[in-house]
């Protein structure tokens, strides 16, 4: 994804992980913007992202970036385990 290779300024260091991942989905739907509206796009990843944009009591920032996401025909889908990294994800969880 875009974000990654872009870096964060200032105050977006300090974001929580759900605001990066709509920012960075704003940043990449601003881009490609012509993908997005021509096609429909599949959003995999681990955090509730739809969930906070849908949410009734959004505030500030995250409700522009909710409006300007909505626009698109985005579907968000929990991101599976690649199977050779299935082994590794439930060790690191299972040690402390």
């Amino acid at each position: 994804m875009y974000f990654v290779s872009r870096v964060l300024h200032g105050a977006e260091v300090r974001y929580q992980m759900g605001e990066k991942v709509a920012l960075a989905l704003v940043i990449t739907a601003r881009r490609m913007r012509m993908y997005f509206q021509n096609h429909r796009v599949i959003v995999k990843n681990n955090y509730p992202i739809m969930k906070i944009l849908t949410k009734q009591d959004l505030v500030g920032r995250m409700i522009g970036r909710a409006i300007k996401l909505s626009e698109f025909h985005i579907q968000y889908h929990p991101m599976g385990a690649i199977k050779s990294q299935a082994l590794a994800d439930s060790a690191t969880e299972l040690t402390s």
